[in-house]
């Protein structure tokens, strides 16, 4: 299973989800980071050493597929898998079995297997930056966990549950702190919303957190454009490329919904859409 979208918006959170409300709910639930990871630790962490197989290992030591036995191992940001180590990732999911570092016995491994990324996994195949055989083996089941400012009506009821689930959690929103947060981008998505309201817990002066206690922390949409009806409104001419790219630039920015959407509201297709973005170097993440 391999669950996609941005950084921020709950990979983790789902994958525990999952785990939970699955059979193997009893057993471990184990996460690898694998950012940072080079080829020799990734390895050493994933499938455990014996004592003496390097240097520096003074004892036996279980890897994570191990401790995981039974239950869900969370690969989070398996994008950043070296590539030596993808090769020895796809003959576990394939075979079953693994075997330490330093070690000339297999065992069998035994977990369910979810997998997280915020990149676009199928263009660094096509880039050949990520194991195609890998990819398929891994997502054959995905899903898209949408940014926080593609579902701003969920906003206000992740702000309490995240203030009830803190140190702060006799403290309440007020209606207009609420309303602030919807009109927030939160390019973070939900681990900025969280930020966001803790540190205008700390700086509420009472049982209530107000607007005014956010102070400049939430990036609001950009104001719509003026119309002008008056040509000797413009001060100066632009080229119509310029105007374009200013436009969607405003556009990308405000809009809160999926680029699907985005492309029928603008009456032009998603590819057209795309094409005009790519000309004009506008990221939509």
């Amino acid at each position: 299973m391999l669950l996609c979208g941005e950084t921020g918006t709950g990979k983790e959170l789902a994958a525990k989800a999952l785990h939970q409300a699955s059979r193997r709910s009893s057993k471990p639930f184990v996460v690898v980071e694998c950012t940072g990871l080079n080829e020799n630790l990734f390895e050493s962490e994933l499938f455990g050493h014996e004592k003496g197989a390097f240097t520096g290992a003074t004892q036996k030591k279980a890897g994570l597929v191990e401790l995981a036995h039974g239950g869900t191992l969370f690969l989070d940001e398996i994008a950043d898998v070296p590539m030596s180590m993808q090769v020895k990732l796809l003959r576990l999911l394939e075979t079953g079995n693994f075997r330490s570092v330093g070690s000339t016995v297999y065992r069998n491994a035994d977990f369910r297997l979810v997998c997280a990324t915020h990149k676009d996994l199928l263009s660094l195949v096509k880039e050949g930056k990520f194991r195609e055989d890998l990819y398929y083996r891994i997502a054959a089941f995905p899903i898209y966990l949408p940014a926080l400012r593609e579902r701003t009506q969920d906003i206000a009821l992740l702000a309490k549950h995240l203030l009830e689930k803190s140190e702060f959690a006799s403290k309440r929103l007020s209606n207009n702190a609420l309303s602030q947060l919807q009109t927030g981008l939160f390019n973070g998505n939900i681990r900025e919303l969280k930020h966001v309201i803790l540190r205008a817990a700390i700086m509420s002066d009472d049982d209530e957190i107000h607007q005014v206690d956010f102070g400049p922390d939430i990036t609001t949409a950009k104001p719509a454009l003026a119309v002008h009806n008056d040509p000797n409104e413009f001060k100066s001419l632009l080229s119509l490329d310029e105007a374009e790219k200013q436009y969607l630039q405003y556009v990308v920015g405000s809009h809160t919904g999926s680029i699907e959407a985005l492309s029928d509201a603008l009456g032009i297709s998603t590819r057209s859409l795309y094409r005009r973005l790519k000309k004009f170097g506008i990221s939509t993440t």
